[in-house]
């Protein structure tokens, strides 16, 4: 609507849109008049010091704009030259400077190494700590005074300020020359601006010119109203407004000026009264009344940024609210399943990388060595918590509450309000509560793929809320290669997905929608920066391991045959339910089982979700898109794989329940509402939250190797060996202060062991072990050592001790120096079938 609109009441409707018109040509030479009543000059004419000062204005704003013009392409040419030059350094580089670039590298490990022994990292880091104190008090006061009414009242009428200055600078100067509203004066000795109408408000509009007799009226020429805005004779002025109201070249009062657009061309021959628009704010429809100051806006903008601050100060302090509130569920959780070796190893390498190791130098790991992903984690835990078992409980409990807020994070997208509180409830409440036993073990008793879930699910989340700016590939390389360098199954979950998508986005983009190839460089740009990932994780392991670093055991990538797959299936479709919480098989009836088939819902949800991405493809978001070939990726990959042996070996496809969850939350928000099923929703989530109530409540495991400990600390036995599943926690339970290594056997010969354990624990010119403990082999693993194979290893002991399942046999030698190098068994070859013979003929 346009100013002349406008009603009397001083109400504003912040909702509405003010367009200020004026008429589509002017000659530049007149100049608009001023107010008859008043007898006050134009507010700001050509020939008034505003003008002057305004119209200097514009183009000192047009020759800055040209010199940064001239600054970006000077920019431009020099990054150029920068590129190629590196390019060019790169390819000498990587013809003959390999050599000295790994020179290089060993200098910055060697200051490194004297950094971290000459403890200089400490003052380093209370530096860091008392710089980061005085940026929270400094940000504590610059909040503390913006959020005074005066020093807001202050910003605001600056603001207003300027912006109207701008608008009419550029409007002078473009020779559109048309009196806008001054700038308004200070909350202070506010007065009310001089009334720029055209006429009297009681003036009526002009008579008509008398014609002689017998002739027709005179047409109106067809011609443009004058710069004053007045029209030819019969017409209303376009200038003019209805009595009782300004002028329709003059804001409103309160009115800010807003953002400027572009004047429309008119075609020759319309109607006269026909105007463009130059300015469009957005602001109140109606005008002021006379007695309201220009100032009055500032309230209203206050208003507004102090709703848009507590708004997101109130979503900072929700999601911080629930995920201090799930760690503590999570902590409680994760204590009621005892930690095992496979955990306490990943604790003693993190220790290591405290203490002048960051490399993990000797260290043998398994097959996937958490280098960049958990062990980071367990290290800043350890140096506020110690080196203990309850590591393992706390960095679990935070992966998990992660891993469930950027579940919820990305089932929310985009949305707002009620669907988003619906997309966020659907996601958390599926990953809400684990099943006791064998879930809690999977998901949270040790680095186990469930962490390598949160590199991916950060990737996904930038690429949903980035969208095609130019740092999301860069982020994206960034942060699965940080991944891969801890576990490579985030080939599968995180780098396979983000191909395939963004190939069949450029396929569907280029061929059916028909767009140009510039339109389709984003998706192929992710692309390549998650392909890229690959050989950046390869280098960087091929880096550490040359500089003496980590070493991990390849896994055989052996495809299934045809005769197992229906068990994998079955153990797939087995371990899903486990996962997911809904493992109700060989459960006894009760309250457990119950909540076990609730947990359904979830897995049926999931489900259901996927079945109707893959179905709406050609509409689906981006991020649903990613969920949905994750999963299916995932769990073709685990399925024709020889790594479905047993219900623990879900741990491969953990990352299908965030995943799940996600596509749930986000893919069936609108239809569940539609469908009037949230009652229903709430009904099943609260089951959920009886089942965690059940696990918080539950009490703390017991480690079973406790009572070990204790005797050997009594009895003054410090180093000695053990089996794998209790040498490495029987190490975290006191601290380090006793250590077993593990060992095996192979027949009658007793080797170290391989797998995740330090080299040098072994030598006997450092160490001395003198005892050893043997416990019944595990079922399906028969390298425990037995008292006949250390019989013939040793020699007769010298004294035999029985406590419980463990039998501690103590020599006064030191056995390190009677070991065997070990390593694997070799792969066993499939016994070759008989050739068949012929039948000899009659």
């Amino acid at each position: 609507m346009t100013i002349g609109q406008t009603g009397q009441s001083g109400a504003a409707d912040p909702a509405e849109t003010v367009d200020l018109v004026v008429p589509a040509q002017r000659p530049p030479a007149e100049a608009a008049p001023a107010d008859p009543g008043s007898g006050d000059p134009p507010v700001a004419g050509p020939g008034t010091p505003a003008g002057r000062v305004l119209r200097v204005a514009g183009r000192v704003l047009r020759v800055a704009g040209r010199v940064l013009r001239v600054a970006g392409r000077l920019l431009l040419r020099i990054g150029g030259l920068l590129v190629r030059a590196g390019w060019r350094l790169l390819r000498l580089a990587g013809r003959g400077g390999w050599r000295a670039g790994k020179a290089i590298l060993r200098a910055l490990a060697a200051v490194a190494r004297w950094l971290v022994a000459a403890r200089t990292w400490r003052p380093v880091l209370a530096a860091l700590r008392w710089l980061a104190r005085l940026a929270g008090r400094g940000l504590a006061a610059l909040l503390r005074l913006v959020r005074a009414p005066a020093a807001q009242r202050r910003l605001a009428t600056a603001v207003v300020q300027a912006s109207t200055l701008a608008a009419t600078a550029v409007a002078i100067d473009t020779g559109q020359r048309r009196a806008l509203p001054a700038p308004p004066p200070g909350p202070a000795g506010a007065t009310e601006p001089p009334t720029a109408a055209a006429e009297p408000a009681n003036a009526g509009p002009p008579a008509p010119e008398p014609r002689p007799a017998g002739t027709a009226p005179a047409e109106p020429p067809a011609t443009e109203p004058d710069s004053a805005g007045t029209a030819p004779a019969g017409t209303a002025p376009a200038g003019t407004a209805p009595a009782g109201t300004a002028p329709a070249g003059t804001a409103p009062a309160g009115t800010a000026p807003g953002r400027i657009r572009p004047a429309r061309a008119r075609p020759a021959g319309t109607r006269p009264d026909r105007t463009r628009r130059i300015l469009r704010t957005r602001g109140p429809s109606r005008a002021a009344s006379s007695r309201t100051a220009p100032a009055s806006a500032a309230p209203t903008a206050d208003r507004r940024s102090r709703t848009a601050w507590l708004a997101r100060i109130g979503a900072v302090a929700t999601w911080t609210v629930v995920g201090v509130t799930l760690f503590i569920c999570y902590l409680h959780v994760s204590r009621t399943s005892a930690v095992t070796s496979d955990g306490a190893s990943n604790a003693l390498q993190a220790w290591d990388l405290l203490h002048h190791n960051p490399l993990l130098r000797g260290w043998q790991l398994s097959d996937v060595s958490f280098y960049s992903t958990e062990l980071p984690e367990y290290a800043a835990i350890e140096y506020l918590r110690g080196l203990s078992p309850d590591v393992v409980h706390v960095a679990s409990a935070l992966t998990y509450t992660m891993i469930v807020l950027l579940a919820a994070l990305l089932a929310k997208g985009r949305a707002t309000g009620r669907r988003a509180v619906t997309r966020c409830l659907i996601a958390g409440g599926i990953m809400l509560a684990p099943q006791a036993g064998n879930a809690v073990y999977t998901l949270m008793g040790s680095p186990d793929h469930m962490g390598s879930a949160v590199p991916v699910l950060i990737a996904f989340v930038l690429i949903d809320r980035a969208g095609r700016r130019w740092y999301t590939p860069i982020a994206v390389a960034l942060v699965l290669a940080i991944g891969l360098v801890g576990d490579g199954i985030i080939v599968y979950t995180g780098v396979a997905p983000i191909a395939v998508v963004g190939l069949a986005q450029a396929y569907q983009a280029r061929l059916a929608g028909r767009v140009r190839w510039r339109g389709i460089v984003p998706d192929l740009a992710i692309v390549a920066a998650a392909a890229a990932a690959v050989p950046a994780a390869s280098f960087t392991i091929g880096l550490i391991r040359s500089a003496g670093g980590f070493r991990v055991w390849p896994v055989p990538a052996i495809l299934a045959s045809s005769g197992s797959l229906p068990g994998y299936l079955a153990l797939t479709g087995h371990g899903l339910a486990m996962l997911f919480g809904a493992d109700f098989f060989g459960q006894p009836l009760g309250l457990t089982a119950v909540l076990a088939v609730v947990h359904l819902a979830g897995l049926g949800l999931a489900g259901w979700a996927l079945i109707a991405a893959l179905r709406r493809w050609a509409r689906a978001e981006t991020a649903v898109r990613l969920l949905a070939v994750g999963i299916v990726l995932t769990l073709t990959a685990y399925v024709l794989s020889t790594r479905a042996d047993n219900l623990l070996s879900s741990r491969d496809i953990t990352v299908v329940l965030p995943f799940g969850a996600a596509l749930a939350g986000r893919a069936l928000a609108g239809r569940l509402a539609r469908a009037r099923l949230l009652p229903a929703l709430a009904v099943v989530l609260a089951g959920y939250l009886i089942s965690l109530g059940q696990l918080v409540t539950r009490p703390a495991a017991v480690q079973p190797d406790a009572g070990l400990a204790a005797w050997l600390g009594a009895h003054h036995l410090t180093y000695g060996l053990a089996g794998y599943w209790d040498a490495n926690i029987t190490t975290l339970q006191t601290g380090g202060r006793i250590r077993l290594l593990s060992v095996l056997a192979d027949g009658t010969t007793i080797s170290t062991d391989y797998w995740e354990m330090r080299t040098d624990w072994y030598q006997p010119a450092r160490h001395v072990a003198n005892f050893i403990v043997l416990v019944p082999s595990p079922p399906g693993f028969n390298r425990y050592p037995n008292v006949a194979s250390v019989r013939a290893t040793f020699g007769q002991p010298l004294r035999i001790y029985y406590l419980g399942r463990f039998t501690i046999m103590v020599w006064n030698k030191n056995l390190l120096a009677s070991l065997a190098p070990g390593g694997p068994l070799a792969p066993r070859q499939p016994a070759p079938e008989p050739t068949t013979q012929p039948i000899p003929g009659p």
